[in-house]
């Protein structure tokens, strides 16, 4: 009964291990897709950047060195834009990486659950042998 017990111990244990690996993927999909909103929204600000930058071409058209002016500071917010990409990708590689862990973290889970199954009904068997013979 002492086995049986700790088994038991053992089984919910691992449901809880199991529970927050669940949870730690369910958190990493979400954070992929907040990522692939902002992702959009930096695309479509780029967009409205170039279409931006065209008009104002067009209007300073007469001046040359305040058309110089306008297209360095594009030049800056593409430069940001781009950093702000290279930041995305690189949290969208560790979030790729917690996913991957937390489905090694659920697959180990599953593989110690059923071992503690397999402990437990062999336990279980014992102790109908134990029961029978005595």
């Amino acid at each position: 009964e002492g086995l049986s017990m700790e088994l038991a111990a053992q089984k919910k244990e691992m449901e809880r291990s199991l529970k927050q690996a669940e949870e730690a993927l369910e958190a990493s999909k979400t954070q992929g897709v907040d990522l692939e909103k902002q992702r959009a929204a930096l695309e479509k600000d780029r967009a409205a950047l170039e279409k931006d930058h065209t008009a104002l071409l067009a209007t300073l058209k007469g001046t040359e060195e305040e058309a110089n002016a306008v297209s360095e500071e594009l030049d800056a917010v593409s430069t940001l834009l781009t950093t702000l990409e290279k930041d995305a990708v690189v949290s969208e590689a560790g979030l790729k990486k917690g996913l991957v862990e937390a489905q090694e973290a659920q697959a180990n889970a599953d593989r110690n659950r059923m071992a503690l199954q397999e402990q437990l009904a062999i336990a279980e068997g014992n102790h109908a042998n134990a029961v029978g013979e005595g």
